[in-house]
């Protein structure tokens, strides 16, 4: 199947890249190309306005699935196929705090 790398580009969103073989191509001085894919791009939207915030994700091993931490409080499960529909929504009875 198609290789995605996904990158938290805002505090609130998410895009994720297709992983393009380019080494046929003497152009190319690396053999993969990142090429934005906008039907997987995550915009996160809160009653926090601009404060919205993903604070962690992760997917699930087969990649149908997206796990968020959003403002610290809430996970939410989203399909990957339709990445702006929540499918579950879970407040969380403490807030999250950085694993770093």
């Amino acid at each position: 199947g198609q290789k995605y790398v996904s990158v938290q580009t805002q505090p609130h969103t998410i895009k994720m890249f297709k992983v393009v073989n380019k080494k046929d191509d003497a152009q190319y001085s690396y053999p993969y190309q990142f090429v934005l894919d906008p039907k997987y791009e995550l915009i996160y939207a809160s009653a926090k306005g601009q404060d919205a915030t993903i604070s962690f994700c992760d997917f699930d091993q087969d990649s149908k699935h997206i796990y968020l931490i959003t403002d610290y409080r809430i996970l939410q499960k989203r399909a990957v196929k339709d990445i702006n529909r929540v499918v579950c929504s879970i407040e969380l009875q403490e807030k999250v705090s950085c694993s770093m």
